[in-house]
């Protein structure tokens, strides 16, 4: 019962393997050795059933079912020409020509056998019932065994030629795989011509034997390291291409997406791609070169693919083989090809110069890059609609799109594909429009428009690369846009100061012409009479004070270095500068002084001049008359001084500083210049409050110093001098 156990073992086995083969490896050799094992399967279960019967009839049955399995054995020379790719001779004819005799025989065999060609005699074994029937075989029988035993010569012989082609590993492999088949032939035939054994191992042994070789032969008709059928169904499903190499460069699997794609790319049949050699799909590819790659990119048939690749290991650790999978990158590199052009163009529009540039760049990218033929860039304003260019159709095809699809010039639209209207100006030569409009910053809208078959227009990623593109454009258009306005606004500041310098130079000449005359006057009576000269004296002095003076106003670019500080009473200060200006009967002066006296270290000759330029601007401020406020405190940050009046007011605060910016007729713009810098100068500020119709606040904020280092010019004198035009009467004492 141990050996029928054994043989029923036996042949599930090879029907599991056959199964799993003929399901996973989906190619010829695959089949044909399916085939092989199915036929070994069925020749040992027969035996396995005809030891277990007891009856004649049945087990003469399964005896003739042996002959269907051997028979189907015989393909086993199939499976050697297609290994060694002697692929021309597995045809149809060839085929029926080794079919001819297994298939004659097993009709003979399941005719009865009237003539008993193949069972001379058949007899039970009388000892057991359990064992094999006991055969006396007939011509035919001896016939058919004769033609099995000199099929396996002429294939061994094959075999030994095609070996000894092979380099010395590979010759090695397949003596040792020859030797292990034909171990159970020589059992065969030693069993059939030498000795008459009770049981019949030759079953068994071949059985054993092609396990063997499917589980540990080096080819692709094992299993190897992919044993799970899971596995093996997910390979098989993968869209990527799988590809098992072994250590010759030889492809052994590939999964039906790579037989696929490899068979259009070398030009065989999906059969064949197994014993490929991989160098064929990479240049320069072997088992050692292509070992654990990791990104490695290769094309194949005008495609992109990213090469990944590791070693299985054999039962000893050792790499075995060398899995290749291959994934198509086609989309994403022309993606990555794509984005690159869109970054080379949005760097050359970003560096353009003007709008005519702005659209040179667009034609480049969408009409010679992107291969667009036809289309447009429009720039929309609220009041104009402007195409900066266009080609394949005309500026108004353009206009047309944008008007028909921009509601509003400034407001947010959607991009997409646009079906032309029935009778408009592209109905008919274009079946779809790509419009993609982009806001600026500034209440104006870009649009690009491009005209294509619909069939050639992928919406998900051409507008996706347009959006972008556009979104560029715009922020370039806004940038030309800016920098046009500070164009126009330096040169309406260059204007203003030319304008201003006009002025300063007509007005120098103006009043310089006065003085002068009267110098060459008073020199002229001089030289007529020399006794004039102490008469004529004080008038050239003044003449030229006066001069020194008006060129000093000129001067508003003051700085710390060029100070000459003297520590004064400020209060004295004010007091002598209000004194000094003729106020008008209809203006009211209200004076507040915080402390009797508050020291203070400036440069008295220009805060002199702030006071007064502060005051007389308060006077004139106030034509119909009002109230001026003069207030004076030393607080803990400093000194504050305050010019306040009930005038006019000021509309646009943010231009009294600007040197030549004057509301004066005869003004120069210089004054409240001249007292900033002053006021900058001694290290305070001047601010300005103002509301037209109400009135104007100066406030001069001068922080607390360290004065010792001018008591050297601290002095009763100083005091005596201010002191002596103080007062002033009809003054408000605060």
């Amino acid at each position: 019962m141990n050996i029928i156990f054994l043989n029923l073992m036996i042949a599930l086995a090879l029907w599991f393997l056959a199964a799993y083969i003929v399901l996973t490896k989906q190619y010829l050799r695959a089949r044909l050795m399916g085939v092989v094992l199915v036929g070994t399967g069925i020749w040992v279960l027969g035996y396995a059933l005809e030891m277990l019967s007891v009856d004649l009839v049945s087990k003469l049955l399964w005896a003739k079912l042996q002959f269907v399995g051997v028979g189907l054995m015989h393909m086993f020379v199939l499976f050697l020409l297609h290994y060694f790719k002697d692929d021309k001779h597995i045809n149809r004819r060839n085929t029926i020509l080794l079919s001819l005799v297994p298939v004659s025989m097993v009709a003979l065999v399941f005719s009865g056998d009237p003539q008993a060609l193949v069972f001379a005699d058949v007899r039970l074994d009388p000892l057991d019932s359990h064992a094999p029937l006991e055969f006396t075989f007939g011509p035919a029988h001896a016939l058919y065994l004769g033609y099995s035993y000199l099929l396996v010569v002429a294939a061994s012989a094959y075999v030994a030629v095609k070996v000894a082609q092979q380099g010395f590993r590979q010759r090695l492999l397949m003596v040792s795989w020859m030797g292990l088949t034909l171990l159970p032939v020589i059992i065969s035939f030693y069993t059939n011509f030498f000795i008459k054994p009770r049981f019949d191992y030759s079953p068994a042994a071949f059985g054993l034997i092609l396990i063997v070789l499917s589980l540990f032969t080096p080819e692709q008709i094992r299993l190897g390291n992919i044993l799970p059928i899971a596995y093996a169904s997910i390979v098989s499903g993968m869209d990527d291409m799988v590809l098992l190499v072994d250590r010759n460069s030889l492809i052994i699997h590939a999964n039906p997406s790579a037989e696929s794609t490899l068979s259009k790319f070398i030009g065989v049949s999906r059969d064949n791609i197994v014993g490929q050699d991989v160098g064929g799909l990479v240049e320069g590819g072997t088992f050692e070169s292509l070992g654990d790659a990791f990104g490695l990119e290769t094309s194949l048939m005008g495609r992109s693919y990213d090469l990944s690749s590791f070693y299985t290991s054999n039962w000893k650790g050792e790499p075995s083989n060398l899995v290749i999978v291959l994934r198509d990158i086609t989309d994403r590199a022309r993606v990555e090809k794509q984005l690159q052009i869109l970054h080379n163009y949005a760097i050359k529009v970003a560096a353009a110069e003007s709008l005519d540039e702005v659209g040179r760049v667009t034609h480049m990218f969408l009409h010679d890059s992107l291969g667009f033929e036809a289309g447009g860039l429009a720039l929309c304003e609220v009041d104009a609609l402007k195409v900066l260019v266009s080609w394949g159709v005309e500026e108004s095809v353009v206009k047309d799109v944008v008007q028909a699809n921009l509601r509003q010039c400034g407001e947010a639209h959607s991009s997409g594909i646009v079906t032309p209207e029935p009778g408009g100006s592209y109905a008919g030569r274009f079946n779809s429009v790509l419009f993609v409009p982009v806001r600026t910053k500034a209440a104006r809208s870009v649009a690009v428009v491009v005209f294509e078959d619909a069939s050639s227009i992928s919406a998900s990623k051409e507008l996706m690369l347009l959006e972008t593109f556009t979104e560029h454009v715009a922020s370039v258009i806004h940038r030309i846009d800016h920098e046009m306005m500070l164009e126009d606004m330096q040169s309406a500041e260059i204007r203003r100061i030319l304008e201003g310098a006009n002025r300063v130079s007509s007005m120098v000449r103006h009043d310089l012409r006065g003085p002068l005359q009267t110098i060459r006057n008073a020199n002229y009576l001089i030289s007529k009479n020399p006794e004039n000269i102490a008469q004529m004296a004080p008038v050239i002095d003044k003449s030229v004070d006066y001069m020194v003076k008006m060129l000093e106003e000129l001067r508003y670019t003051d700085s710390s270095e060029n100070l000459n500080r003297v520590e004064l009473d400020l209060n004295t200060l004010v007091r002598q500068s209000l004194k000094q200006i003729i106020v008008p009967d209809k203006v009211n002066v209200e004076t507040f002084y915080g402390e009797p006296e508050i020291l203070y270290p400036v440069d008295k000759i220009r805060i002199h001049r702030v006071l007064d330029n502060l005051i007389r601007n308060a006077i004139e401020a106030m034509p119909a008359g009002g109230k001026l406020t003069l207030a004076i405190s030393a607080e803990g940050g400093g000194v504050r001084l305050t010019v306040a009046d009930t005038g006019i007011g000021i509309s646009n605060v943010d231009d009294l500083f600007k040197p030549f910016v004057t509301t004066k007729k005869n003004g120069m713009g210089l004054g409240l210049v001249s007292c900033k810098y002053a006021v900058e100068a001694h290290g305070g500020t001047l601010s300005v409050e103002s509301k037209p119709g109400e009135g104007t606040r100066f406030v001069i904020d001068l922080p607390w110093i360290d004065s010792h280092r001018y008591e050297d010019h601290k002095g009763q004198d100083h005091y005596q001098e201010v002191e002596q035009e103080a007062q002033l009467p009809g003054q408000a004492q605060g």
